[in-house]
Formats: C-alpha cells, sequence, structure tokens
C-alpha cells in the first residue's frame, strides 16, 4: 500500500476569518441560499472552487465573486468579528449592503445610515 503524504498546512489568521465570515452570511442567508453549492452557483464558480477557496490561498477575482454574491465588501469577508457583548448580534441588508453588528447601537447606526437626510 503507498504512503499518502498528510497535507500539514497553517492556515492564517484572515484564512480562517475568510471562511468563519462566509459560512455566517450563508447562514444567515438561509433563504437565499440554502447550501455552499447554491453559493458557488451565485457566485459563478463551481462547489469545489468555493471549498478550496474557503479552505486555502482563494484568488482575489474568486473573493470578489463570492462577495458580489452574498452582497458584502470583499473588506467585510475578513474582518474580525466583534465579541458579543450586548446579546445582540445579526446583520442587516440596508440598500443593498449588509452590515454585522453585535449591539443596539450600531444597528441604530446602520439603519440611521438608510435615512434620506
Amino acid at each position: 500500500m503507498p504512503k499518502t503524504k498528510e497535507k500539514n498546512t497553517v492556515r492564517s489568521a484572515a484564512s480562517l476569518r475568510f471562511e468563519e465570515n462566509v459560512q455566517s452570511l450563508l447562514y444567515s442567508w438561509r433563504g437565499k441560499y440554502k447550501t455552499r453549492a447554491e453559493l458557488a452557483k451565485a457566485a459563478g464558480i463551481s462547489a469545489p472552487s468555493l471549498t478550496n477557496a474557503l479552505k486555502g490561498n482563494p484568488q482575489l477575482d474568486t473573493i470578489q465573486k463570492i462577495a458580489d454574491a452574498l452582497g458584502v465588501s470583499v473588506a467585510s469577508l475578513f474582518e474580525e468579528k466583534k465579541k458579543k457583548q450586548t446579546g445582540i448580534d445579526g446583520y442587516i441588508s440596508v440598500n443593498g449592503t449588509i452590515t454585522h453588528f453585535c449591539s443596539e447601537e450600531e444597528l441604530n447606526a446602520a439603519i440611521s445610515a438608510s435615512k434620506p437626510a
């Protein structure tokens, strides 16, 4: 039986945050995309490409396609999540942009930003 090489990969914090944030957004969009395969199709990439992007070193164009399909910025896919301190945690879509909030103040700020001046 041939020996198989074990993959010893060390993932960066940014890579782990990217995967966590995409997964979190996917779960929050359960009405829109129920599976990674549906997200991949919406992003115009293959399901294996999405999985590879989430597990490793994705190309910028792949990240952009994923962000576009989720309706968020590329930067938001790499942001470190704030720790829950208030018991409030969620996402809100304002004018087509999804914003993560962890407090009533952040939620109110997102809502206020959407109101016409």
